[in-house]
């Protein structure tokens, strides 16, 4: 299919899930969708996430996530000399800037339809894209190898088992940025400012009740043009 036939098909508002996997490009993990989801139920805290967003869909009375896959296309514009040398031709398909766990949870439940949405490459946050809370803490203790089965460290640990998870009935957070510097762990979370206690608390809990203790250092509320201030500042 042709890149005007592709532009051409529904990719606002209710589609088919088939459609999505055929013919959009994943951000990570493999050269299409179904190969990016496949190596991402190879990740035991990827499995969690889409086990839990599968039993949340199969719940639901229309088998679909209120919040949509968010998909962009690359336009010639934002394709230069730098990309062309090391990726080749442009992609005509669009790409998944922000889903792949709702992707993959679709695919486990059964699911006929999902809900897209497109956006520019550089709008493709999630909610609360404009509220963030900054999170660093350290971990004590090591984890445990059914939590990390290929090796890592406590900073590996947070990467992966606190970075996007369900923090209320009506929220679910995930990490946008994750960093370390000499064993503190920082993560700037999409997340409402009203809910930062809560972020603190069930972060702290994730982490107990996997075998870890987590002390915080820092948490605050902050917005993208603070921390390019403070950036800059710097």
């Amino acid at each position: 299919m042709d890149e005007a036939a592709v532009r051409a098909l529904p990719w606002e508002g209710v589609v088919p899930l088939e459609q999505v996997l055929r013919y959009a490009l994943p951000p990570y993990g493999g050269d299409t969708l179904p190969e990016a989801i496949a190596a991402l139920r190879q990740n035991p805290a990827e499995v969690e996430i889409v086990g839990v967003l599968a039993a949340e869909l199969s719940a639901s009375a229309d088998m679909l996530f209120e919040e949509p896959v968010r998909v962009y296309f690359i336009e010639p514009a934002d394709w230069d000399a730098v990309d062309q040398a090391e990726y080749g031709a442009r992609p005509i398909q669009p790409k998944v800037g922000n889903g792949m766990h709702r992707l993959a949870a679709a695919v486990v439940a059964g699911a006929e339809r999902i809900r897209v949405t497109m956006q520019d490459w550089d709008s493709i946050n999630p909610p609360f894209d404009d509220e963030l809370i900054e999170l660093s803490y350290l971990l004590h203790g090591a984890p445990a190898p059914s939590y990390m089965p290929h090796g890592g460290d406590a900073v590996e640990f947070g990467f992966a088992w606190l970075r996007s998870f369900r923090l209320t009935p009506d929220a679910w957070v995930e990490a946008a940025v994750s960093g370390s510097c000499n064993g503190v762990v920082t993560s700037i979370y999409y997340c409402p400012h009203r809910l930062r206690q809560e972020l603190v608390q069930t972060v702290t809990d994730r982490a107990g009740l996997r075998g870890m203790r987590l002390e915080v250092v820092r948490a605050r509320g902050v917005t993208w043009d603070q921390l390019d201030e403070e950036d800059s500042d710097a």
